[in-house]
């Protein structure tokens, strides 16, 4: 249930930046970076659930990985 109401929130945001993108006149910005985002974030899911499987990636991009994962703990707990 809480992986839906991620995804529909996912959709929420994009359709709330395409509004805003109207409403400023700008071409897409706002929906771009949204889209952008979330397609980064699924992305280095995809690549750490595929490392924590045992696939073979380089040492520089695990660290990286665990780093932006640490920081984004950090966040979580500060807010």
């Amino acid at each position: 249930f809480q992986g839906l109401t991620r995804k529909l929130m996912m959709l929420l945001l994009v359709m709330l930046a395409t509004a805003l993108d109207g409403l400023m006149g700008t071409d897409g910005v706002c929906r771009l970076a949204v889209i952008g985002f979330y397609a980064a974030n699924e992305g280095l899911s995809i690549v750490e659930n595929a490392a924590l499987l045992g696939l073979p990636f380089p040492q520089a991009l695990l660290a990286v990985l665990e780093r932006m994962k640490q920081q984004g703990e950090d966040t979580e707990i500060k807010h």
